[in-house]
């Protein structure tokens, strides 16, 4: 409607059709969900402002009509935030090949949270303005990453609005430097330290969690083997089994029900195999010979145990958690609010 007529056209074929290529699907019907989608996170990401999904369309079109806007020059933008979009959804690669962003996505796209989606187009965007490097913005990510799965081990609520409203508020809030500024604002949005975040990785469920084989997969990555295992054939393992045998009970003692309801799904009793039906309730013995065999490192390091009961199990989660904290990267010490409050505290639900 802002165009003349004999423009529309020109426009079409040179400016939407190309912007509409990103959210195409095979079959060359357009994706309208991940466009509007898309089309929200673009306003937060420019604005800094929460909007909600039904009102898409309308902020869109009040925030256009108060300005005196290029159509061209529009679409242009969009076409540019789009590319961004495309890699963000880890659909392509991100083209500066080498730079860790692509890698450092994939955390994003595995914890599932769109609702940094529109953080990450500002930040993309800053990096195209050469406001970051790509060092840098492989950095913001992975910082973005730490926040949401320290806070999920932690157990501190984000809720989607909480997380949108935090992540869209950032685009507007970053200033001049956003490799610097970045930190210090999820510092100050609840982000929890080492401590906090180790000692609560050893007592949390992650079985019963959503990142579990998530999890579990990058301890194992980390371990950075020069022949990594492959780990598609590999099923999540329970060292200390979910049915006790007669065995299980004699080997842990009067307080078998105890350790088993305890400790069964924390992460010190977790592993990757391949034989995990054919071990079963297997006797420790018996499934440590297994694991001597094992491709996959944090398997075959559970060689190094004689026996297996809680005070093993308690170990090898600190370990654990030792090392997700250097994985899932956090400040070191906590954090306090100049009123002297800790950093650290829910977000408004849905």
């Amino acid at each position: 409607m802002n165009l003349a007529p004999e423009k529309h056209d020109e426009f079409d074929q040179q400016l939407w059709t190309p912007l509409e290529r990103h959210f195409t699907r095979a079959n060359r019907v357009i994706d309208d969900f991940t466009l509007s989608a898309f089309m929200r996170d673009f306003l937060m990401a420019k604005d800094g402002k929460y909007v909600r999904k039904e009102n898409v369309f309308e902020t869109f079109e009040d925030r256009k009509t108060a300005e005196d806007f290029s159509p061209e020059a529009l679409a242009t933008e969009l076409k540019r935030y789009a590319g961004y979009y495309v890699v963000i959804r880890g659909e392509r690669f991100d083209p500066h090949t080498g730079t860790g962003v692509s890698a450092a996505l994939e955390g994003i796209n595995a914890l599932k949270v769109s609702t940094t989606y529109p953080l990450l187009l500002h930040l993309f965007e800053r990096r195209t303005q050469g406001a970051l490097s790509d060092a840098d913005l492989a950095k913001a990510i992975q910082l973005l990453v730490g926040f949401v799965l320290r806070r999920h081990i932690c157990g501190i609520k984000g809720g989607a609005r909480g997380y949108g409203q935090t992540f869209s508020k950032a685009c507007s809030s970053l200033g001049a430097s956003p490799s610097e500024s970045l930190e210090p604002y999820l510092l100050n949005n609840g982000y929890p330290d080492d401590m906090r975040f180790k000692s609560a990785f050893v007592s949390f469920d992650l079985y019963d969690g959503q990142y579990c084989r998530f999890i579990l997969e990058s301890i194992e990555k980390s371990r950075g083997h020069l022949e990594p295992a492959a780990l598609a054939g590999a099923e999540i393992e329970h060292i200390m089994p979910q049915t006790l045998a007669h065995h299980w009970r004699h080997d842990l003692g009067p307080d078998a029900d105890r350790i088993h309801a305890t400790w069964l799904h924390m992460p010190g009793n977790l592993t990757l195999s391949a034989y995990n039906a054919m071990l079963a309730n297997s006797p420790f013995g018996e499934k440590r010979r297994h694991y001597a065999q094992s491709n996959i490192g944090i398997t075959r390091e559970l060689t190094s145990f004689e026996t297996w009961g809680e005070a093993q199990i308690r170990q090898r989660g600190e370990a654990m958690a030792t090392a997700a904290a250097g994985i899932w990267i956090g400040p070191s010490q906590p954090f306090i609010t100049p009123s002297g409050a800790s950093g650290v505290r829910e977000m408004d639900p849905e």
